[in-house]
Formats: C-alpha cells, structure tokens, sequence
C-alpha cells in the first residue's frame, strides 16, 4: 500500500479526507480502528476529527447517508456492498464506543506523552513524573537555580556576567532576569537541542577552557593583523605618500590598511576590501589620477611591498572573522550546555519535565536504531498512521514518527500525510516546512545507510494528491487570493515560487458564486491616528453587517499581533459590543475576579489604597455605570480607610477583620459574591477562578503570591457557539472559518524568524570545539555563509506571506483587508504589495484608497436557540451556617427523570461526588459542569437538589462537614490480586467511615460487597469500622451494614 500524500489548500476538505481516509480502513476491517493512529495538531482538532468519525457512522447506522455527498463519496471508495457498508459501520461504532481508550485521534504531544509514560525508566524519568505546559510555570525556577550557583561556581558566575553585559549591549536592556527568561524561552527549541548534544562529552569546566582559549586566540589574530596593517602604513610614511595619492584617494587602498591598523575598535564587517579597491589591485592600478609624478614614482618602488602586506591581511581576515562571529554568541553558546545540566537537575529534583522535552528524550532513544526498542510494543498495536498538518511537524517529531511509519511501509500498510505549505506559520515554534516540501526526500539526509533505506521506502511508497477545491469560500474570494497569491509568487524568487507552486484554486459548481472582498489603504501620520483610523473602519463594517443580517458571531478580526488584538477587542467592547478573544477571556479582567482579589490584597495588608481603589471603581462598573469614576472614589478616599471593616462598612456592612481572615479561602470568595457583589447571574470566570482558589496553598500571604505568578496566564476555555465577534491573532485563527473576516495583518518590515545559526565548525585550535553558534546576519558573508542570510530571508518572507494567506483564506462570504497606506517610504509591507498588485491589474489610482471586489451577499440569523443550549443562568450562594435547606423538586422528581432520560444519573451523581468533600463544592463542581456543556439546565437542578439533601441528612452532614478528613474513590489492593474502590472514606472520633453510593435497586450483594470493604480495612489494622448504604431515591435513604 501507498504513503498516500495530500497537498491541500484552504477549504479543501481536508478534515473530510482524513475522516474518509480513516472509515475506509475500518469498513474494511472494523477491528482495525485500534491499530490506527491519527495524529493532527491540536487538541480541539483532535476532538473535531473524534466528532466527524462518530457521527459519519452514526448517520451510515441511522440509514441517512445518501443525503450526504461526503458519505457517498466513501461508499464509491471502499468498494463493498451496501448491506456490508452499513452493517461494517454498525460494528465499527459499536467497537468504539466499547473500547473508547483504543480510539487513537490525538496530539503528537500525547502520543509522545504516552511514549513517556510506558518508557519513563529507559529514558530516565521518575515514573510519577509531573508534565509542565507552560514555559512560565518552570522558568523562574530555572532562573533562581542559576542564580543560586553565583558566587559558589566560579565559572557559572563569570558566563552569567559576560552572558547579561554582551546582551544588554546588544539589546539595549540591562535586566538580567529579563534577559535570562528570554534566553531559556528560546533555548528550548529543539534547534539548540540537536546542536548541543554535539557539546555532550564536555563539561563546562573543559568547554570554558576551549573558550578562553578561542578569545586569547582571537586577541592574537587582532594584534598580528594590526602589526601587519601598520607596516603597510609606515611603509606608505617612510615614502612620503599621502592617502590621496593611491588608488581610490582616501576610501580606497589607504583605507583599507588604515582600517586594519584599527581593526581592535573596527567593526569586522568594513574590514574586507572594497569592490574598487580588489579590483585596482587586481588590475594593478596603485595610483590615483590626482597624484604627482613623485607620488606615483614611490608608489612604482613599493607596490610589490604593499601587495604582500594586502595579501597577508586577506590571508589573515579569513581566520579572523570565524574567531570574531563565534565571539558574538560564544557567551550564548556557553550558557545553552549549562542549561542542558540544569534542566536535566531541576527534573530530577523537582519531578517535572517540559513538555518540549518530550520530543527530545524519545529522539535520544530512537535516533540510529531501525526499530527502536520503546517503539516494540506500539509497532504491534499501530499499523496505520494518519499525519495531519505535517506543514507545521518539527524535525525531531518527523525523526521520532519516521521509524513508526518506515516499519509499517515495510509492511505494505496503508500510511497518509495532510499537510498545506502555505499555512505553515508555526516556524517560531520548531515548524519546519521543508519536511513537508521535499517529500519524498528526507529534509537533512544525514547520508548513514539508515537514512538512505528510509528515504528509498518514502519514494516508492510516495503517491502525491492535490486538494484544489475550494469548498468554503466564495467566488470572489477565491478569485482574488488566486490572482494575488500568483502575483506575490512572481515577485518572489525560486524559494516561495516551490511552496506556492499549487496555490490557484477551482471553484466548486454548487452555488458559490459571489461573494465580496475589499480592500482599504489607510493613511495617518502616526502609528496612534492609524489605529484610531483602522478601528473607525471596523466600527463600520461591524454596522454594516448587522443592518445586512449578519451576527457577531459571524464575524472574527484577525490580527497579526497581540497589541492589535487588545487594542481592538477594547475599543468594541466600549462600543457596547460582546467580543470574545484572549484578552476577554482572561479570568484577572473580569471585574468580579478582580474585586475578590483585591479583596484578598486587603485582608493581607488593609491599607493598600490600589486594592480599596479596584474593589470601588470595579464595584462602580458593575452596579453603578451611570456614575464618573472619580466621584465614586472621591467619597471612599475621603473615609481614608485603615481596615476591612472601614471598607465594608462603607458598603453597608459590619464584620470584623479576623472573622474573614479565619475562613477558609472559598469562604471568603463566597462573602464577597453575595454580599459585595450581589450577583445570583453564573459567572464562569468566578468559577474557575474557585477552581484556583481550591488548589492553591490556603494561606492569604502565599495565594496571593502564586496568582500574582499565574494570573496573567490563567484563561478560560473558548466557550462554544457565543454570540460575539471573535478577535484573534492569526495563529490563532488557523484551522477556524468566519463567515466575514476583517483581516489587520499588516506590518512595517519583515523581521528575521531566526536571528541564530548553529554551525559545525573545524578550528586548528582549539579543536575540540566543533559547534558554532553565530549571529544570523549579513556578517555571515565574512566567512562565506552568505547563503544562510539570504535562506533566512526567503524563509521570513514566506513566514510573513503565509500569515496574510492563512488570513485572507478564513472568510465564507466577505473579507476585509486594513492596510497600512501613508507615502510609499512608510507604507507597511501589505499595502505595498497591494498596491503594486492593483497596478499590475491597471486598477490603482492615486486619489482612491478603497477598492472592492464583488458585492456584500445577503445573510440570514440562525435561530437563538440553536446556538446556544443548555445555558445556567443563575448560582446560588448562601452561608452555610444557616443550614438552608434545598426543596426537592415538585414537578420532576429525581427518579422519575431517570425513567424518561436517556442520560445515567446514576454515573453523573458518582461523577460529582468524586469531586466533593464538603457542601461548599456542590455548586461550582455543577456549575462548572454546566459551563463546559455537559449537564442541562434541568439537570444541574436535579443534580443540586439531591446532592444537598445528601449532605444535609442528619446521618450523613458530620461526614460531610467542612475541615473533615475524607478520601473519595480511595482504591486499595486486596491480598488476592482484586482491586475495590471505595466511594467514600471518612475518618471520625477515631473511627473509619465508609460511605458507598447506590443508585440502582436494593440488594443483598451490596451488603455482601460492604462487608468486604469494612474487613479490608479491618485488615489494615483499624478495630472501628463503620460501613453506611446511602440509597440515592427520591427521599435519601440509609442502611448501616452491621
């Protein structure tokens, strides 16, 4: 069988393909579906692809698939008969459903993950090793443990202090915790990774020792080319000839010596000779026209002397410049292998590994074995292997899945790869487009016999497919972005040429005509007026689109960075509009987050004005929007308030500071809800920052601490099917469709990805030093690398006009393009290209800034209520010391729901009692449920009700009491090998309770089943056991097994 290879474009059916690719192999075999392995490249597209496979069958199963083209175009592809067809689908889902852990659809980070974890002996991990997402979550920690070896290590001490002198040179910026958080964020590319190993049998003692010895080199090589360059000078002195006198007067020879004879405060980059200056001495051409017959005499008499010392120089620079690049970065480099030893420490301390780690533990097993040992056990369980957005793989995750699919090729086993090298814009992180462009050659064959057989097994395997419909957008759009893609192509030389060698799309015939694009040149004297203009045009095409029937949620503004995203998510908001982007979904920035704690900032130091000040002006906002700002906080600073109690009393209430500081911290988050806030309205940023709360250390002093540290990245998840418009970087767009996008994707210049290059190296001294790191500049053409400048120019480029494809290919119906206009030396790199592009279509015409493509079409609302189901929109919070009962239910009674429900209450309570110690959890634990979607509104009512009347019920409220030492779904080994799990265990004047939820029918067995549990912890040595049957009725009922 083929590795099949399909090269998509936008819209083009690729989630379709894959699902398709995927059903045709299970059809086939439905067994099967657990030896495949789907790989794609986020989490939400991994849930996606889940979703498309489950309902493909569902609606094969439910005989619905011929109103589906997409379903009847895999029925024509898997070749059986149409009884076969559906009854395949039919055990295919059911095999699924039933062996859910084997449906193998995930990231590449949790395959790897999974690797980690069955193999974390052999790659020297402990085995309860804790995964770190984000970077800011370990840096600081690796920071200090640098820190702390200052002074103490000698060596360590001295890089640190060249490392952070060198880079605030360079960057203009003289903190060095700045500088080190920047530096570690970068040095966990997998770049760094492959290179240093190269570095692995040095320790830093023996490679500082290399590198004092390249610098003293380095020194060397300036003194003898400064000697060599005032001979040449004294020689020129002696004859009495002046700099005019030579070829090219004073920037000719003459300058050339005389910037050598300073070559210790010259800039190596205007050392080398001049194009004039080679070619006069090439010619033998050593006197200028202006000298005199003397001058031209003397020169005659020691040009064969100034040619050997010119000829020294150059011998010399050569040398020289590979000593002065590798100086540059030789501090970096330096501190890269002592960060490899660190980290490596810091996970042996601390049990934490970064998830960009994972990558690069599993490469040290698997690089040069042709089947590698950890891969033994997975070979056998995934014969397949399905490869989504290969555009954006990074070479040691290529490395690391290679062996996986070679062995399976080997096998003639069906493989596939999806990849669109347009829409490669994760290059800053470890994406490397080229895997993808050469297939199927190996992107850095390294030449090894292994590398030779596998990239032979890739070319006679390789069976390339284009995807070039376009099934999303309409004609106009489609129209568009073809004729200018095809431009920016010609303008582009041979690299972006390749990439966008397929970039024209077909229109599909099924209605997709229309459709508008337009295009506005903004122009303004100031980056200030410029956005103040952009986002006047975006207020009105937003008008526009609502009078025309469009929704919020219809629209999506895609920005190029975070600045533009804040920027514009604030000025829509003050508009009245509901935006959802990163920034609003910050838990911090909701006003009820920050008054909690700010509140919590004044049981910890009650005169902190900045926290009274947020706790009123937030307060204000939410009760009081009519009022001014400053009349609102006039009134509180004039009460100059010293405690808690003189604030809370200015908002009507009377309690003491120690009877808060004494709660517990939800408790406290529960004062403020009702009594500051007053809000019964859900609030899914409160919720989880309830959620933090109930992790945190329960000290004020140390919570505050860690929000501090955590706040600026604790997010909620991207609720589904809002109402409101989406405003989002590009990045963050990929993979999403909007019905009308406003595109903000301009920029000034194009900036360099990369600004590093690793390089190995052959040094006559010292040689043991056989990696470079070296500033990725034009100061590469010193040591003939001038092709890696000018790659790394092609790469940025493509970098940059990927954004604006990935950009303008999200929209259904209607794009909007903002670009930075003003005259033509500042016009952004955007503009510029449209206006050359409008001029190559004879469109251009000075005194217009707005053009447009096509007509805005026509658009429908979708129903309210389709959009969004199943949303709580009250919480209850009341203080549990007034023992507030819940009343049941009249109309719904919880037992009678389960008889016409088709879902398991049974499952869902065992779910939430799994999470609740005390009362105080029941109504986040339902309300956040609620908020992800997977309870309705009736159900999270009936679920409260019975949960409170648990928790209430006279036998039961001692074990469920707030500061009470309970484990739920406690698990314990018993002596025969069996494994019970106990739903509740509480431990109470001494004695053990266990408490064991039943939903079902009573039976004898359970008492049976009890009874084994109270003698498995009677076995365990406690003499007091107490074992209580708790009946989940109508009416909670009890029965203690004696």
């Amino acid at each position: 069988m083929p590795l099949v290879v399909y090269k998509s474009s936008a819209g083009s059916g690729k989630t379709t393909t894959l699902v398709n690719e995927y059903l045709k192999i299970c059809l086939k075999h439905p067994e099967d579906f657990r030896h495949i392995l789907a790989i794609t490249f986020t989490n939400k597209a991994a849930h996606e692809m889940k979703d498309r496979i489950i309902k493909t069958l569902k609606i094969i199963v439910d005989g619905h698939w011929r109103e589906d083209d997409r379903i009847v175009l895999l029925f024509e592809k898997v070749h059986l008969p149409e009884n076969e067809f559906n009854l395949s689908a039919k055990q295919v889902l059911s095999f699924i459903l039933h062996r859910f852990e084997d449906f193998s659809v995930s990231t590449i980070d949790s395959f790897i993950h999974k690797v980690i974890r069955t193999f974390s002996n052999e790659v020297n991990l402990p085995p309860n090793f804790e995964v770190v997402l984000e970077q800011n979550d370990m840096i600081p920690e690796i920071v200090q443990s640098l820190y702390d070896k200052v002074g103490s290590d000698a060596i360590l001490t001295e890089i640190l202090v060249k490392f952070v002198l060198t880079q605030a040179e360079e960057e203009k910026n003289a903190d060095p915790t700045y500088m080190l958080n920047r530096f570690i964020t970068s040095q966990l590319s997998e770049e760094s990774f492959l290179q240093v190993k190269k570095l692995d049998g040095l320790s830093t003692d023996e490679l500082w020792i290399l590198i004092k010895k390249m610098l003293e080199k380095l020194e060397l090589q300036k003194a003898t080319i400064e000697k060599e360059a005032l001979a040449a000078l004294d020689l020129l002195n002696i004859h009495g000839i002046l700099p005019g006198d030579l070829a090219g007067g004073s920037n000719g020879i003459y300058n050339f010596f005389n910037k050598a004879a300073r070559v210790k405060s010259t800039d190596a980059e205007k050392l080398p000779a001049t194009a004039n200056v080679l070619k006069n001495i090439t010619e033998d051409k050593w006197t200028s026209t202006k000298a005199n017959a003397f001058a031209k005499q003397e020169i005659d008499s020691i040009k064969s002397q100034l040619l050997h010392h010119f000829e020294c120089l150059i011998d010399l620079f050569e040398p020289y410049f590979m000593f002065y690049l590798l100086s540059k970065k030789i501090y970096t480099l330096a501190l890269v292998h002592e960060l490899r030893q660190v980290m490596n420490a810091y996970t042996e301390e601390t049990g934490k590994v970064h998830i960009s780690e994972f990558n690069k533990l599993v490469h040290n097993e698997v690089a040069e074995q042709p089947v590698p040992f950890i891969y033994e056990r997975l070979g056998k369980k995934y014969r397949y292997f399905l490869i989504d957005e290969f555009q954006d793989t990074s070479l040691l995750q290529w490395d690391n899945l290679l062996p996986l699919i070679d062995e399976s090729l080997a096998y003639n086993r069906f493989n596939m790869i999806v990849g669109d090298a347009k829409q490669a814009i994760y290059r800053f992180r470890n994406g490397e487009v080229e895997l993808f462009a050469n297939l199927p050659r190996l992107h850095e064959n390294d030449g090894s016999s292994l590398s030779a057989q596998r990239e032979n097994q890739l070319i006679h395997a390789y069976q390339e497919i284009q995807l070039d419909t376009n099934w999303r957008s309409l004609e106009e759009i489609i129209r568009f972005n073809n004729r200018f893609f095809d431009f920016l192509k010609s303008q582009s030389g041979e690299y972006i040429a390749k990439i966008y060698a397929h970039h024209e799309q077909l229109i599909p015939g099924n209605n997709k005509s229309g459709g508008l694009v337009r295009v506005d040149l903004i122009t303004a004297e100031n980056k200030a007026e410029l956005v103040a203009l952009k986002q006047e045009k975006i207020r009105e095409i937003v008008e526009n689109l609502l009078k025309n029937g469009y929704a919020l949620h219809d629209l999506g503004i895609l920005c190029r960075t975070k600045e533009a995203v804040r920027e514009h998510a604030a000025f829509l908001i003050g508009l009245g509009y509901e935006v959802l982007s990163e920034e609003s979904l910050l838990v911090a920035n909701a006003p009820e987050v920050q008054v909690m704690s700010a509140f919590f900032q004044l049981l910890a130091n009650p005169t902190d004005a900045i926290a009274q000040t947020t706790i009123a002006e937030n307060l204000r906002l939410l009760n009081h929007p009519e009022t001014k700002t400053d009349e609102f906080l006039r009134e509180l600073i004039s009460l100059k308030c010293g405690s808690i109690k003189c604030l809370l009393k200015f908002f009507g209430f009377d309690i003491t500071d120690n009877q808060l500081a004494q709660k517990p911290l939800t408790e406290i988050a529960d004062f403020v809800w009702r009594n500051l806030l007053k809000s019964s309205k859900v609030n899914v940023f409160v919720q989880y920052y309830y959620e933090f709360l109930q992790q945190s250390p329960q000290s004020i002093e140390s919570m505050i601490r860690l929000w501090e540290e955590k706040k600026n990245n604790y997010y909620i998840a991207s609720p589904e099917n809002t109402d409101a418009i989406q405003v989002m970087t590009v990045h963050k767009s990929k993979g999403l469709a909007f019905t009308a996008v406003i595109a903000d994707t301009d920029l000034e210049r194009i900036k360099h990805t990369k600004d590093e290059f690793w390089m190995d190296i052959r040094l006559a001294e010292p040689e043991e030093l056989e990696i470079g790191l070296f500033p990725l500049t034009k100061a590469l053409s010193l040591i003939d690398r001038e092709d890696v400048y000018l790659r790394e120019q092609n790469r940025s480029l493509l970098d940059v006009l990927n954004v604006l494809y990935v950009a303008f290919t999200r929209p259904k119906k209607a794009l909007f393009i903002l670009a930075n206009n003003n005259d033509e030396k500042r016009r952004g790199k955007l503009a510029s290209y449209l206006v050359e592009y409008l001029k190559k279509e004879n469109l251009f015409d000075e005194n217009q800034l707005t053009y447009q493509f096509g007509q805005l079409p026509g658009h429908s609302l979708q129903n309210d209520r389709d959009l969004f189901p199943n949303q709580l929109s009250t919480w209850s919070s009341f203080p549990w010391e007034d023992d507030r009962w819940v009343t049941k239910p009249d109309e719904t009674l919880f037992f009678d729901a389960i008889k016409t429900s088709g879902r398991d209450y049974g499952i869902m309570l065992h779910q939430l009692l799994a999470h609740i110690i005390d009362h105080r959890d029941i109504e986040f634990q339902v309300n956040f449920r609620v908020s992800l979607g997977n309870y309705t509104t009736g159900e999270a009512e009936l679920l409260t009700s019975i949960l409170y009347q648990l928790v209430q019920h006279p036998t039961l409220q001692p074990y469920f009491s707030p500061g009470v030492w309970c484990r739920n779904e406690t698990e314990l080994l018993l002596n025969s090998g069996e494994i019970i799990r106990l739903d509740r265990v509480v431990k109470s004047d001494n004695k053990l309770v266990i408490i064991d939820y039943k939903t079902g029918v009573k039976s004898p067995e359970h008492s049976m089943q009890m009874e084994k549990y109270r003698q498995a912890l009677t076995n365990l040595g406690y003499s007091e056991v107490k074992a209580l049957l708790v009946y989940l009725k109508n009416e909670i009922e009890i029965e203690e097994v004696v």
